[in-house]
């Protein structure tokens, strides 16, 4: 009789672990979650390690809503990608769902805080809103997620525009939305679940 093949647990944490080391000095799991999303989100793009250090600078206060980003101007249209990720136990509300949504007018509005990172997206946004830029964005998780929070998500995934107000104008912006829930995978026998 053979004994049954063990399980083989695939873990994201000692990648993210690996990440936050060797950029962020062991200081930012949070950063280095967003960054290792981004790399694996954006892998075709082949960003460096330094660059994705460089994009997720926005994150923290004042940051809209935002924890990382790309503009992707190889394409056409170019897609600003917009990336937001929760790392821990808490478990995620519609709310954390909508201020991702809600990051282009964030980013637009007079009367919100903004980080320095964060003001200069606004102005370089607004160039690329007039060359017709559309939106990626990508909330990253590996909290978990309650029903309303799924079903907002779900419910801007199925949004194709966003409205946002720039100078007193509404600008239509085609957009795609995910929400990204990982979680421990297993390798068994007959494949992953």
């Amino acid at each position: 009789m053979t004994s049954p093949k063990p399980e083989i647990h695939i873990e994201f944490e000692p990648l993210i672990e690996t990440i936050n080391n060797d950029y962020y000095g062991g200081r930012d799991i949070s950063r280095a979650f967003v960054h290792w999303a981004m790399r694996e989100i954006l892998a075709a793009q082949d960003l460096s390690g330094e660059t994705l250090q460089e994009q997720t600078l926005i994150g923290g206060k004042g940051d809209c809503g935002i924890d990382g980003w790309w503009f992707e101007d190889d394409q056409d249209p170019p897609t600003l990608h917009l990336f937001q990720g929760k790392y821990g136990t808490t478990p995620l509300s519609e709310k954390e769902i909508d201020e991702l949504w809600r990051a282009p007018d964030n980013l637009f509005d007079p009367l919100r805080e903004k980080n320095e990172y964060a003001s200069q997206l606004a102005r370089d946004l607004t160039q690329w809103l007039k060359s017709g830029a559309t939106f990626s964005m990508h909330f990253v998780t590996m909290s978990p997620i309650g029903g309303t929070a799924e079903s907002r998500a779900a419910h801007h995934s199925s949004g194709s525009e966003l409205s946002v107000r720039q100078d007193g104008k509404v600008v239509s912006v085609p957009v795609e939305f995910s929400l990204c829930v990982l979680r421990q995978m297993k390798l068994l026998p007959n494949g992953f679940r």
